[in-house]
């Protein structure tokens, strides 16, 4: 079995479709960004007062409409962004962190630095080589991952772990 064959990320092409529900947050990045808006919302521009939304059991950031231009954007996904998606789709946590001078994913949640990559207790784990086996598909929503422009397994990429270097070598296990 060939390892996944990825394209690095190219916002100009996907304009952030990974952005497109908002992110699942850990409780730690909950706090985090509630600290973070608290402090600096000048700095972080058209975040909204209600930056979070509470679902049973979990938190994410919130959305807002975003009508998306490129022909790839799946069919399935809402025409929604996260709030901290900067209209370029630059993320403002991101541009924040590197104004500050430190880690440029410090302030970002982890499940967007890390995506196309999913993780287990052990390892890293690449998106599926076949769409059918994308993690979040059911019989009803062709998924996720395997439907982002960086998520594809692409004849024309190169190993997911030379595509995505600087995120296998910064991941470390939680706890």
């Amino acid at each position: 079995m060939t390892p996944a064959k990825l394209r690095a990320c190219d916002l100009a092409v996907c304009e952030g479709m990974c952005c497109h529900d908002g992110a699942w947050l850990e409780p730690e990045e909950v706090r985090t960004l509630r600290r973070l808006v608290f402090r600096r919302r000048a700095e972080l521009p058209g975040v909204p007062d209600r930056f979070l939304v509470e679902v049973p059991g979990a938190h994410k950031t919130a959305t807002r409409p975003h009508e998306y231009l490129s022909p790839s954007f799946p069919n399935h996904f809402p025409r929604t962004r996260c709030v901290f998606c900067l209209p370029d789709a630059r993320c403002s946590l991101q541009v924040l962190a590197e104004a500050d001078g430190v880690d440029r994913w410090a302030y970002k949640p982890r499940a967007c630095w890390l995506h196309p990559l999913r993780e287990n207790a052990e390892r890293l784990l690449p998106p599926p080589e076949d769409p059918a086996e994308d993690w979040d598909r059911t019989a009803t929503y062709p998924g996720y991952v395997a439907s982002t422009e960086c998520g594809r397994n692409r004849g024309d990429g190169a190993p997911w772990h030379e595509v995505l270097g600087e995120e296998c070598s910064r991941w470390r296990p939680r706890g």
